[in-house]
């Protein structure tokens, strides 16, 4: 039943002690639609097992751009992606006996990126083990307006920091992007029917002497962000260039990447190069003076046809179906890209995506993000000739990440995301040494294991007294 060091937990909650919980993270809206067939999801297994074992990168590229395409398509009697209908962090972590303090009006408030999870989790734990020269963050104030607006979904962390509710719908990330992490109806069950969203359950586990918690294969965990762009009007949107490079340790952010580019929601302007302005309200205290930028940032932007992106333009009943900490999310995110609320009408373009399957027992790590010029980059490669997916899936970078030893002195590639890592990690940030570290009381930024490129296994010194949340960062982060 056990293997040493390692707990099956689908054999074992009761032997814990665990009820099976009746929490359940259920779509709140729409029926749950699973993953798509026919874009090789737990297809292609011994393709990816075997392509691991020899190094062949192909083979798990073209995969990841099927996994991409797929997650992105619209079920039939939905207008949202396929991800959308499935079980999110609100509804997996939420805290029934949870209390909070409202934040104040008319006063100013200290919040920034990291501030919804700056008191625990993965965010906390870098602060403590910093690693990098600078991890000084931007500070997002939560707009006044927004405070008066929704002030049920506003409230004072333990730091003192006025910060927004994670939502219905949206998490909240503490800056423009607008974040979901959904979880695959058994990814969900997993978590919550073996309570391993209550530290109570880990804490318990760690006594015990767990090292590995397995999920069961059929198992998916993704982070989707959205950008607002306010109808009538261009929307403004930083794009990587690759601004800095790997040996760069210090905060590298979107609000100080050098290129914009803006999305025109009718088309007509598009190829066009126009003066944009953007970024509000939002402050660089502790940043290198030289490094920071005038607000509003004014670039001169090239025009893309909102059709260039995965979008969506919410409706009345979209509107209706968000509860007010999605409300207070969306506005702040206008408010800080544009001065502007959010209002019925405006769009959501996907900016960014980490898509994450047990497919493989080292996972299969794949992260897309937009482009203004896609198939000019490494990261543009594999794409499969046959995927005849519905949407833009082509306009869009993609970095994959697998369990691959390098070759004998050398280290993992740098593997991430510019849009959801440079806002916390350093550039030299690979996929697979960030979530093997994964685990309760583990930190990404390790003192133990300093080198974000090495190539880590489960029994490295550094890594085996800890118990381990299979690659999973949401389970140690968020826990209540």
């Amino acid at each position: 039943m056990f293997k040493k060091h390692k707990i099956v937990f689908s054999l074992t909650a009761a032997l814990l002690g665990l009820a099976v919980s009746d929490l359940n993270a259920k779509s709140p809206d729409a029926t749950y639609h699973p993953f798509p067939d026919g874009y090789g999801y737990l297809k292609d297994g011994k393709v990816l097992s075997d392509a691991v074992e020899k190094g062949d990168t192909t083979p798990l590229r073209e995969h990841g751009w099927r996994l991409w395409a797929g997650i992105m398509q619209e079920p039939k009697g939905m207008n949202w992606p396929v991800w959308y209908s499935w079980p999110n962090a609100t509804g997996i972590y939420k805290n029934p006996d949870a209390t909070y303090k409202p934040c104040p009006v008319g006063k100013a408030q200290n919040t920034g990126t990291a501030s919804a999870h700056k008191a625990h989790g993965l965010m906390a734990l870098n602060k403590a083990n910093i690693i990098q020269d600078d991890l000084t963050l931007p500070a997002y104030p939560v707009p006044e307006a927004v405070i008066k607006a929704y002030p049920k979904a506003t409230y004072l962390d333990s730091n003192g920091n006025c910060t927004i509710m994670d939502g219905k719908h949206f998490q909240s990330n503490g800056d423009i992007m607008i974040a979901n992490e959904a979880f695959s109806k058994e990814a969900a069950d997993w978590i919550t029917q073996n309570k391993l969203n209550r530290k109570s359950t880990l804490i318990d586990l760690e006594a015990k002497g767990f090292h590995l918690l397995d999920a069961p294969k059929k198992h998916i965990v993704t982070k989707h962000m959205y950008w607002p762009v306010k109808k009538g009007q261009l929307g403004v949107l930083p794009v990587w260039k690759e601004d800095y490079g790997p040996n760069f340790t210090k905060y590298a952010g979107y609000e100080l990447w050098n290129k914009t580019i803006a999305i025109d929601p009718t088309g007509k302007k598009a190829g066009q190069e126009v003066q944009t302005k953007y970024l509000y309200g939002v402050t660089f205290d502790g940043l290198d003076k030289d490094r920071i930028p005038q607000l509003p940032i004014t670039k001169t932007s090239k025009v893309h046809d909102i059709k260039d992106f995965y979008y969506h333009q919410v409706t009345k009943e979209d509107w209706k179906s968000f509860d007010d900490g999605d409300k207070a999310i969306l506005n702040a995110a206008s408010y800080w890209a544009y001065d502007q609320p959010f209002e019925e009408g405006d769009y959501l373009v996907t900016i960014s995506m980490h898509i994450n399957t047990k497919e493989v027992p080292s996972w299969s790590l794949n992260s897309v993000w937009w482009t203004p010029e896609p198939d000019k980059t490494i990261y543009s490669q594999n794409k499969p000739k046959d995927l005849k997916a519905k949407g833009p899936w082509r306009h869009y970078d993609l970095v994959d990440s697998y369990d691959i030893t390098p070759k004998p002195g050398f280290n993992m590639p740098v593997a991430m995301n510019p849009y959801i890592e440079l806002v916390i990690h350093p550039v030299a940030t690979n996929c697979q040494n960030c979530h093997i570290r994964a685990g309760y009381k583990s930190g990404y930024q390790s003192k133990e294991c300093p080198d974000m490129l090495e190539h880590l296994t489960t029994d490295k010194a550094c890594l085996l007294r800890k118990l381990l949340t299979d690659y999973q960062w949401t389970i140690p982060d968020r826990a209540y």
